[in-house]
């Protein structure tokens, strides 16, 4: 296909005008149509008809048909010029944007700018090597600073930020064996392990290569070395560099904001029981992370009543900590010492509902403890059943109640109720308790945290909870895998 075919593919006719579409026509093109039109009928009056040009006839549009091609023809040769000159000037003054391929040919390869330009810190005793690597790195659009010694670049690292490191390893001191550039390595890998090194020296050998990547440096380059090579090793350890550095942000970001949300959290939980008359209260708090899913509170409502109520979110860290807030308000909201156990889970079942992620839901005992009667009522949402064990050994699991919160907004509650009497021993706890593993997986279980329970009977509800997390630990080997809380209460004599 000819050139001017495949032009006109490209450049399609513009359309034919509708009638009276003299309005269309753009107004330099209308003035200049006045003005010819003027000096070839000479006293034309300035609003006659012979001053306007007559653009909606076919013949006038066929007549701009072969003019615009010939423009468009035009300007493709202009810019077939310009693509020429602009390719052979780069071959001789180079290009940010383009340079040669490293394999010699002909071709060009992109190389796009580093943007902020980096900041390069060269450390070499040979002023004539620091000029050459000063001015291919200034080439480049690089910031250089030059040190010619360990100590100054030492000390430049300490008063300023560098994306990159470009030392020797021989100095004055010791000019074949590498010694002094090893230390400075060591040295500044001490001072930011984030900040690229790579190593140059004429006196090179595996063992010595060896040792500097032991130390930690980026890469090595063999002096002499080729321009192209050495700035495409500096480029991508420069990317590299800075992305760690970026990694590194991120996790300080991370970090700061967790201990902020374990602060927060510690403050939402009681940071003293209540003193219950009649009775003994005791708490640990131990969570896996930072943050914990597991809920707890005792809320004195007077001298004589006190509830009492544990939790655990399924799942655990920071998205656990949240739902465990949003539960900790709903009892706030809710609780009162007239309000029944299980209206109060019915309550808190249906503002959950909907507002848990896919999946998730919560478990939840609430009890009501009155010291005058020693009357213990409960609702129990799908949470371990805490254990009871009385004076004489007898034990009891309080499992009344109904499914967990969070899954059906209109499911109903039973409630439960004990009365406790003289040296009981309750405890509540959440599922880091009994989950425990040992090295061979067993678990910790009920069982065997029942008997602990009934063996320690008569310690105090402090020495009670002491007992069982030290036994939990010594049976994990010393380490939690979830949440653990654990709430007891001793009835006095």
């Amino acid at each position: 296909m000819e050139m001017k075919s495949f032009l006109r593919l490209l450049i399609p006719d513009p359309p034919l005008p509708t009638p009276h579409s003299a309005l269309d026509v753009t107004s330099t093109r209308l003035i200049k149509a006045t003005s010819r039109n003027t000096r070839n009928q000479g006293a034309s009056e300035p609003n006659s008809d012979g001053a306007f040009p007559k653009t909606d006839t076919p013949t006038a549009i066929l007549s701009r048909r072969p003019r615009r091609r010939q423009w468009f023809f035009k300007e493709l040769a202009l810019l077939t010029r310009w693509h020429a000159i602009w390719i052979s000037m780069i071959g001789i003054v180079g290009n940010p944007l383009w340079r040669r391929s490293t394999d010699g040919g002909s071709d060009m390869e992109a190389t796009l700018p580093m943007i902020p330009a980096p900041r390069t810190l060269i450390a070499d005793d040979h002023p004539d090597v620091l000029a050459a690597l000063r001015m291919l790195l200034r080439n480049e659009g690089w910031l250089t600073e030059a040190a010619n010694s360990p100590a100054e670049a030492l000390e430049a690292i300490r008063s300023g930020d560098f994306d990159l490191v470009l030392i020797d390893l021989n100095y004055a001191r010791d000019t074949t064996s590498g010694q002094e550039g090893l230390d400075l390595i060591s040295r500044i890998r001490a001072l930011d392990s984030a900040l690229p090194v790579v190593a140059m020296t004429a006196w090179a050998n595996i063992e010595l290569a060896v040792e500097a990547m032991r130390r930690g440096v980026a890469d090595f380059v063999q002096k002499p070395w080729e321009n192209a090579r050495l700035l495409r090793i500096l480029r991508d350890q420069i990317m590299a560099g800075r992305a760690r550095r970026r990694e590194q942000h991120l996790k300080a970001t991370r970090d700061r904001e967790l201990a902020a949300a374990e602060e927060i959290q510690k403050s939402l939980l009681p940071r003293h029981m209540p003193v219950i008359k009649g009775a003994e209260l005791d708490v640990a708090w131990r969570p896996a992370g930072a943050v914990s899913g597991d809920y707890f509170d005792a809320i004195q409502f007077d001298e004589r009543r006190a509830a009492l109520c544990v939790g655990d979110v399924m799942g655990k860290g920071m998205p656990a900590a949240l739902v465990m807030s949003n539960l900790q308000a709903l009892v706030k909201a809710f609780a009162s010492a007239a309000a029944p156990p299980q209206r109060l889970c019915e309550q808190i079942n249906r503002a959950v509902c909907g507002n848990l992620p896919e999946g998730k839901y919560i478990t939840f005992f609430y009890g009501l403890f009155e010291a005058a009667s020693r009357r213990f009522v409960y609702a129990n949402a799908g949470h371990n059943p805490p254990l009871l064990v009385r004076r004489d050994g007898r034990t009891a699991r309080l499992s009344d109640g109904g499914i967990v919160l969070g899954l059906f907004p209109e499911s109903r509650y039973e409630q439960g109720g004990v009365k406790l009497r003289a040296g009981d021993r309750l405890l509540c706890f959440t599922d880091g308790i009994t989950e425990a593993a040992n090295d061979a997986g067993d678990f910790f279980g009920e069982e065997r945290l029942l008997r602990l329970l009934v063996e320690h009977r008569r310690q105090s509800a402090a020495e009670l909870s002491e007992t069982i997390l030290a036994a939990v630990a010594d049976f994990s080997g010393g380490s939690f895998q979830d949440d653990v809380t654990l709430m007891a209460l001793a009835v006095e004599d």
